[in-house]
């Protein structure tokens, strides 16, 4: 029982609205472990698209220091 109620929650949290309690809590098992594999699977593939963004997105001078422009500037009269 733990294991559903928390597969379950799951389902709703991290579902999108796409399924509420009571039509969880009535399907069938053999479904709802179905529809909780895909859930997973989708999430897992987001968070690696997620990752591999992040990871393209970094420079490799990403920890140098900027410097200002070397303008010289004529002092105030």
């Amino acid at each position: 029982r733990p294991f559903r109620n928390a597969q379950i929650f799951d389902m709703i949290y991290y579902g999108n609205g796409g399924f509420n309690f009571s039509d969880l809590y009535t399907m069938p098992v053999y479904l709802r472990n179905f529809y909780f594999r895909k859930m997973v699977d989708t999430k897992t593939k987001e968070k690696e698209a997620q990752e591999a963004a992040n990871k393209k997105g970094e420079s490799p001078n990403s920890n140098k220091k900027i410097h200002r422009p070397d303008i010289n500037r004529t002092p105030k009269a």
